[in-house]
């Protein structure tokens, strides 16, 4: 399975779990480990994906503070 098709399946997935989640049916039989648990996965996620844009991001441009720029001659008016 590609990375695309996975990540789509799982934001799919998040989808039906927040519905769960706010049913009251469901959403108050969930328990604190679960809820744990849910949290962990979703900081590691989280962070692996601000890992990935980090690297994603284009490398800044050389600093020109200290460049120096001949200046033009000003025409007389």
């Amino acid at each position: 399975m590609n990375l695309r098709r996975a990540i789509g399946e799982y934001v799919n997935q998040g989808r039906e779990l927040l519905t769960r989640l706010r049913s009251p049916e469901e959403g108050p039989t969930v328990t604190r480990v679960d809820l744990h648990i849910l949290r962990v996965q979703l900081f590691l996620l989280d962070h692996e994906v601000a890992n990935m844009q980090q690297m994603k991001k284009p490398p800044a441009p050389p600093e020109t503070a200290n460049v120096q720029r001949k200046k033009k001659p000003s025409s007389p008016v």
